[in-house]
C-alpha cells in the first residue's frame, strides 16, 4: 500500500468510495514489515471479499498520540452514512469523542490489527473478526 499525504493524515490505501477503513499506524513508513497493521487490514478485507476500500491513519504525526479534528473530519465525511470501520479503541476514540460519530450505527469497531495484539493471533478470533465485518457490511 502506498501512502498518499493529504496535509497531516495519511491516506493509507484509497480504493472505494464505499467503505472507509480507519486505524491508528503511527508508522506510516513505506518500509512497513509484511505483518504490519496495514498488511493485516488488507488481508482481512481481502478475506471478505471486500479488496477495494479506503484506508486512513487517525494519527496526525508519527508519535501516533494526536489526532487533528479538522483534517480527520475532511477525510471521513465523504463517508457518513456509508461503511466505516474502525480498527482499535484509538481509531473509536477519532471516530465517536473527537468527530461525535456513534460506534454501532455510525462505524463498527474491530480490535487493532497490531502484530503486538494477542486478539489477533489466533484463528478463531480472526474468523469471528471477518464475520462481524461481512454481517456489517452487508447491512
Amino acid at each position: 500500500m502506498n501512502g498518499i499525504e493529504t496535509n497531516s493524515h495519511k491516506i493509507l490505501h484509497r480504493d472505494s468510495k464505499d467503505i472507509l477503513v480507519v486505524l491508528k499506524c503511527p508508522n506510516a513508513s513505506p518500509r512497513r514489515s509484511v505483518n504490519d497493521s496495514t498488511h493485516r487490514v488488507k488481508s482481512m478485507m481481502t478475506f471478505v471479499n471486500k479488496p477495494k476500500y479506503t484506508a486512513i491513519n487517525a494519527c496526525k504525526e508519527p508519535n501516533g498520540k494526536s489526532i487533528n479534528p479538522e483534517l480527520l473530519r475532511g477525510e471521513v465525511a465523504p463517508f457518513i452514512g456509508k461503511k466505516i470501520i474502525a480498527f482499535g479503541e484509538f481509531a473509536d476514540t477519532a471516530l465517536s469523542a473527537v468527530l461525535g460519530l456513534t460506534r454501532g450505527e455510525d462505524y463498527i469497531t474491530i480490535p487493532h490489527p497490531s502484530p503486538q495484539s494477542p486478539k489477533w493471533n489466533k484463528l478463531k478470533d480472526r474468523i469471528e473478526y471477518a464475520e462481524q465485518i461481512t454481517e456489517y457490511l452487508e447491512s
